[in-house]
């Protein structure tokens, strides 16, 4: 086994982790690394420097925000926000709650919240869907 095997693997584990499950690159690099480690018995720590990693998205209010989108009152619009995204096919409604359409997977990710005694998913956007907006 060659260590070039173990990192060609990796990327490609962590590639279709975030197309089929529409998860984060983070997540996907974190599950990538585990499985491939177990498989090849390889140590990634050195790797990790290489790794693209965000630890956080963006909500419908910080798309507003980016993009100057505003109500009457000159506030962030995140309802206008949820709307373009709707008109572009990259989320939907299901049982009240935004989620990702197939479509929406490859920019954003639904993550799990408990506030308040509440608990749904909200869908924290990548940056590439700032381009996607404009």
């Amino acid at each position: 086994m060659m260590v070039s095997d173990a990192v060609i693997d990796l990327v490609g584990t962590h590639d279709e982790l975030m197309k089929t499950f529409g998860c984060s690159s983070e997540r996907a690099w974190d599950v990538a690394e585990k499985l491939c480690a177990d498989r090849y018995g390889v140590n990634f720590e050195p790797l990790r420097a290489f790794m693209k990693r965000k630890t956080e998205g963006i909500s419908s209010t910080g798309i507003a925000k980016a993009l100057g989108i505003v109500n009457g009152k000159g506030t962030p619009d995140p309802a206008a926000v949820n709307r373009k995204l709707t008109e572009l096919g990259l989320q939907h409604r299901v049982n009240g709650q935004w989620t990702l359409t197939e479509k929406g997977r490859a920019y954003g990710e639904n993550k799990p919240f408990t506030r308040n005694g509440h608990s749904g998913y909200v869908i924290n956007w990548h940056e590439s869907v700032l381009e996607v907006m404009k």
